[in-house]
């Protein structure tokens, strides 16, 4: 249960307007293209961050600029091995922005989980600042820029506010 509730201070491996950094500690699992359908409605990079028992559970901006918009979307709490879960599951979509991009996050819940909190309201917002979290952990979603030059794989650990996930060309 500790590891659920720890909040340890994380300062980003780069900053800048041009960067993007992990919101969520976990691993990597998914790096598709994909249309980001909540808040743009444009072609983007879709990074899914599956969150393990022993990661911590609180979601950080991804970048430096405005938290613009959240959507909370109430659904099922299935296993997240299910095919459906992202799609039916308990969300909370947040969208980030900047001058130079567009970001968004998906917290979803999972069959355990039963609650996702948002702390941030809307308005500026720093990189790696505290926004929310899944209680008892899940999955995360980041939608980013096509052009995103890439510093992430599928199978990393990465960690929420530190790990670098790329750069805005």
């Amino acid at each position: 249960m500790v590891y659920f509730f720890l909040n340890p201070e994380r300062i980003p491996d780069e900053s800048g307007n041009d960067v993007i950094i992990s919101p969520a500690d976990g691993e990597i699992i998914e790096i598709i293209e994909t249309k980001e359908e909540f808040f743009t409605n444009t072609d983007m990079i879709k990074i899914s961050i599956r969150l393990g028992l022993l990661d911590n559970h609180i979601q950080r901006s991804p970048i430096e600029g405005i938290l613009k918009e959240t959507k909370y979307v109430h659904g099922e709490f299935l296993a997240l091995s299910s095919e459906k879960a992202s799609e039916l599951n308990e969300q909370n979509r947040t969208l980030f922005e900047n001058e130079n991009m567009s970001v968004v996050t998906n917290q979803i819940a999972g069959f355990i989980t039963r609650r996702i909190v948002n702390w941030h309201s809307e308005g500026n917002i720093s990189l790696a600042s505290r926004y929310g979290m899944i209680m008892f952990g899940s999955q995360v979603d980041v939608y980013i820029p096509k052009e995103t030059t890439l510093k992430v794989i599928v199978g990393e650990k990465i960690k929420a506010g530190e790990s670098l996930i790329g750069f805005v060309k």
